[in-house]
């Protein structure tokens, strides 16, 4: 028999069986002291540098979703993921990252055509063009001091419009939030007052 044909004897006699009780402990007891505690962040380092440019295959992709579905978390280790994802937004190049390949959603790209229908100049920054304190607004208009946000009804959900205009408010910009379920209705009213 060839090497090949050994190792895939060996792997068809592995896959599937289990260890002895005997076993276990014998692995375990290797284990001992070897990894004490949580993970050092340099250890954390070395792992990210070795993945860093690595892509998953579509088969390991969808065993990550299997084996991630119906996962819950605490409300804690919930506000915990959500504050260090707010903390990297913060961060400029981190959000450009994010957001170059950001393309037009349906509701803005409407916004546009509505935009062109009443002739005002507003410019699409919403792939990270413009980021203001970890905010990056939709639109733009040609004097860079008034935002328009363009907010879908499923994603924006239970968020108050009036919080992100009082922050760009307080950054001195003035600031429309534009609902998508209301761009049908501009449409109609383009001809007689223009929003914005």
């Amino acid at each position: 028999m060839g090497a090949t044909t050994n190792l895939a004897l060996l792997i068809f006699m592995v896959k599937g069986s289990h260890h002895t009780k005997e076993s276990i402990e014998k692995m375990s007891n290797s284990q001992v002291g070897v990894l004490k505690g949580p993970m050092g962040q340099s250890t954390k380092d070395k792992i990210a540098a070795f993945r860093t440019g690595t892509i998953s295959s579509q088969d390991t992709r969808i065993k990550l979703s299997v084996s991630h579905s119906g996962k819950t978390f605490s409300d804690e280790t919930r506000k915990r993921m959500s504050d260090s994802h707010k903390e990297l937004w913060k961060d400029l190049e981190y959000a450009r990252r994010v957001m170059h390949r950001r393309a037009l959603s349906k509701p803005e790209q409407m916004y546009i055509d509505y935009c062109l229908m009443i002739g005002k100049d507003m410019k699409f920054v919403g792939n990270g063009a413009l980021i203001i304190d970890g905010k990056n607004p939709d639109f733009v208009d040609s004097t860079g001091k008034k935002f328009v946000e363009i907010w879908g009804d499923f994603f924006h959900k239970g968020q108050n419009p009036k919080d992100r205009i009082k922050f760009f408010e307080d950054r001195g910009y003035e600031c429309h939030v534009i609902w998508a379920s209301e761009l049908k209705q501009l449409f109609r009213m383009a001809q007689t007052s223009p929003v914005c």
